[in-house]
């Protein structure tokens, strides 16, 4: 039999784990892996084969880059959930607008079309 103190501890725990719970629920992808996928085009929609993409994590300021493929199509897997992101694309001198991905954003996946105004 436990005393009225352990109960009202044991309580008070059950209610703690409840909240964690409820918190992951809203914000499931904010420790999960994620990824981020798209396509790097011009500005008139034409898909830039060689493009390179460059994904900087927010805190490290460490860089990960890719290279598109004939479709300009660029994909980064396995991305912390708790850590914000920026990331850009360079295409013979021409640079895309910054993107941001933030660690509160709900999706553990995303689609980030990069489109680079050519000189």
């Amino acid at each position: 039999m436990q005393s009225r103190a352990g109960r009202a501890r044991l309580a008070a725990l059950v209610v703690a784990v409840l909240l964690c719970g409820s918190a992951q629920a809203q914000y499931p992808g904010r420790h999960a892996l994620r990824s981020v996928v798209g396509t790097v085009t011009d500005r008139g929609g034409e898909p830039l084969a060689g493009a390179v993409v460059q994904l900087e994590t927010g805190g490290t300021l460490a860089i990960q880059t890719y290279l598109t493929r004939a479709d300009g199509e660029y994909r980064f897997r396995n991305l912390q959930g708790d850590a914000d992101y920026t990331m850009w694309a360079t295409f013979r001198g021409s640079r895309s607008k910054t993107r941001s991905l933030s660690r509160f954003d709900r999706k553990p996946d995303r689609v980030v079309p990069l489109k680079i105004r050519l000189q």
